[in-house]
């Protein structure tokens, strides 16, 4: 990764993406802890829907089966916090804590864009504070996590951090952390009393957001695919809202509500997808298609672009680089995406691990969540894709990880 002379410009100096000129993944990420904080964070809620602009069958394909942001919200289990305020997150801990060796575990091997980007993202600001994190990924199976978990305890690290280690396997990976009584700390998670934080994306959020436009797009009425799934926990909140929002609109039918199981989530959908479309061959019979997360969201858009059915809308999430591209083209068929503000989300965290470093907090159990940034629109769409594409094609190989088999 270049460390190129943009490190001495202040934000606001930032050249670059934003201003059509070049910039490094590094120069943007620091770019994006202001920029990006300041649209999806510092405008709260308000701030999102302004930049957004204004009977169902389940389907076993053949690879697959087939809360509105507060500020303030607390429930049993944790204490809960959306960030409503740029403050809260680009402080970021200013106090030196001294070197830090951490590791991050996730089950993601990382031909997985989001989390590369994040743990990137986390790599990087952490360095500038003197703290070493290393990756260690379960080459995309929850069966290694636990064994990963135990190599890390052996590596005695001053923290750990789970990120994605949604379904059984959390629970045994957070009890072991605890029983070694290393500080524990989670990106992307559920809210476990055995972690000190858990700093998330705000799905429930994303989601209200991103199905009350969907149906609005469609005029509240036509036949719809859906793509959704009960066994991770944001997937989980966000399906369930998907869903509930489509029931408010009587007009709207989900004429197969398809639920992969992750072996291949953008062939199974796509499979599906392109299946509809012959069954339903005439203009304006199916409305569209939205996802609540990226992959199946992808497929379905890929089916539609094939089928040259122009007319359909489709909604996603993650930003993934093709979906945007067909946000932008000359016949767009995707009306909404969102793109994860990874900066914010890593700043919190720092600043939650130097708070209890110093003493400051060390309460368990915290659950803050950052709302992504609504893409509602070539513009900003197009600003977004070339930062992408450099990350997949070089931001990957410089993340630091160890794989284990």
């Amino acid at each position: 990764m270049s460390e190129g002379s943009d490190e001495k410009h202040s934000p606001e100096e930032e050249p670059g993406l934003l201003q059509g000129g070049p910039v490094s993944r590094r120069g943007f990420l620091k770019m994006a802890a202001v920029g990006g904080a300041a649209v999806g964070l510092g405008a709260g809620l308000g701030g999102l829907i302004a930049a957004c602009g204004s009977g169902a069958t389940t389907t076993t394909a053949a690879t697959a089966s087939t809360t509105t942001a507060a500020s303030t919200a607390t429930t049993a289990a944790s204490s809960t916090t959306t960030v409503a305020s740029t403050a809260t997150t680009v402080s970021a801990g200013a106090t030196n804590v001294g070197p830090k060796k951490i590791i991050a575990l996730t089950p993601w091997s990382f031909t997985f864009g989001t989390a590369a980007l994040l743990l990137a993202t986390a790599q990087q600001f952490m360095a500038d504070r003197g703290w070493d994190l290393t990756v260690h990924d379960a080459n995309n199976s929850y069966a290694n996590v636990l064994g990963i978990t135990q190599q890390a305890i052996a590596q005695k690290p001053d923290a750990i951090i789970l990120m994605a280690v949604w379904n059984k396997m959390a629970g045994s990976t957070y009890q072991a952390v605890a029983d070694a009584k290393i500080p524990l700390f989670s990106l992307e998670e559920a809210p476990d009393p055995r972690a000190l934080c858990n700093v998330s994306v705000d799905g429930g959020t994303d989601m209200t957001l991103e199905s009350e436009y969907f149906c609005k797009a469609i005029n509240y009425k036509g036949n719809i695919i859906t793509a959704t799934q009960h066994d991770e926990y944001w997937i989980d909140i966000k399906s369930n809202i998907l869903m509930q929002t489509i029931a408010k609109y009587p007009n709207i039918k989900v004429l197969q509500d398809v639920r992969p199981d992750h072996s291949n989530d953008t062939l199974s959908l796509k499979n599906v997808m392109t299946a509809v479309l012959s069954a339903n061959s005439a203009p304006g019979s199916i409305a569209g298609g939205i996802a609540a997360w990226g992959d199946p969201g992808l497929g379905i858009t890929e089916a539609v672009m094939d089928a040259k059915r122009y007319e359909i809308k489709v909604a996603t999430e993650d930003a993934i680089e093709a979906s945007l591209q067909n946000m932008v083209g000359p016949n767009p068929v995707v009306i909404y995406d969102t793109k994860r503000d990874e900066s914010p989300k890593v700043l919190t965290l720092i600043k939650v691990m130097t708070d209890y470093w110093t003493g400051a907090d060390t309460s368990l159990g915290r659950n803050i969540l950052v709302p992504s940034v609504a893409i509602t629109d070539a513009a900003t769409a197009q600003k977004w894709i070339p930062f992408l594409d450099d990350f997949s094609k070089n931001g990957k190989a410089a993340l630091t990880t160890t794989t284990t088999a």
